[in-house]
């Protein structure tokens, strides 16, 4: 019984710091503190954001870390007056262009 409960630790562990931001509960995470979510914006964008903005954020926010429950719209407007809306795609499905 306490290996078993060793080898869960240990598993949990190792899902753990495979997270990155492109997980769903991480970014939902990340994009909630206004503070770190300037910062990751900014060093995304390369710009100064002068201001963030939450709209149509979705109320339930799963605790797991395969969750699918966040979904955050995050608009941002930078130092010269662009403005762009964030949000998460992980997977190409094609529908976007790309450079």
């Amino acid at each position: 019984m306490e290996q078993d409960v060793r080898n869960l630790v240990q598993e949990l562990e190792v899902r753990w710091k495979s997270l990155t931001i492109a997980n769903d509960f991480v970014f939902g995470k990340v994009m909630l503190d206004e503070d770190l979510c300037k910062e990751v914006l900014e060093a995304i964008l390369s710009t100064d954001i002068e201001k963030i903005e939450y709209v149509g954020r979705q109320d339930a926010i799963d605790a797991t870390e395969d969750g699918h429950g966040v979904r955050l719209d995050v608009y941002v407007r930078d130092a010269r007056g662009t403005v762009c809306s964030v949000e998460m795609q992980a997977t190409d499905t094609h529908e976007l262009p790309w450079p």
